[in-house]
């Protein structure tokens, strides 16, 4: 009875397994539309940054209730309160954000084409650094300056 359980249960996980394989397989070469990628994006983006604001609160609200004090413990978790609803809002004002910038650009698929002779190679790029951005392998900056102290 277990073998038969156990093959049973190998047969139904190979069963699952090919049916995924065939779907993918049957999709090869098929662009799949979706009706908005952008705004695909932009909704995809919006729901991991509510689960991070949601992680940090969680954390600050863990954290207070390490606190020993009991004020101290319900101030961090006002704090944790007010910062979650914040962050709420500034997703919010993102995601709108990001919806009006996909009404005003074009609704397809971001795909340029890379073509590497329009890019320097690493020799060429510290022959020639740029001015702006002089990321020359070996380049260190040294920043000093002086405080009161």
């Amino acid at each position: 009875m277990f073998r038969s359980r156990r093959s049973q249960m190998c047969g139904a996980r190979t069963a699952i397994v090919m049916s995924a394989v065939a779907g993918v397989l049957s999709t090869q070469g098929v662009t799949l539309a979706r009706p908005n990628p952008c705004a695909t994006v932009a909704k995809t983006q919006r729901k991991s940054e509510l689960r991070a604001a949601s992680a940090d609160f969680l954390n600050a609200v863990a954290k207070a209730h390490a606190l020993s004090s009991v004020s101290d413990r319900l101030e961090a978790i006002v704090e944790a309160k007010n910062s979650y609803a914040e962050a709420l809002e500034e997703s919010r004002d993102r995601f709108d954000a990001r919806l009006e910038v996909c009404d005003r650009l074009d609704e397809s698929y971001y795909e340029p084409e890379i073509e590497p002779s329009n890019f320097m190679t690493p020799e060429m790029a510290a022959d020639n650094p740029n001015p702006y951005w002089p990321l020359v392998p070996g380049t260190t900056y040294i920043y000093e300056g002086e405080t009161e102290d």
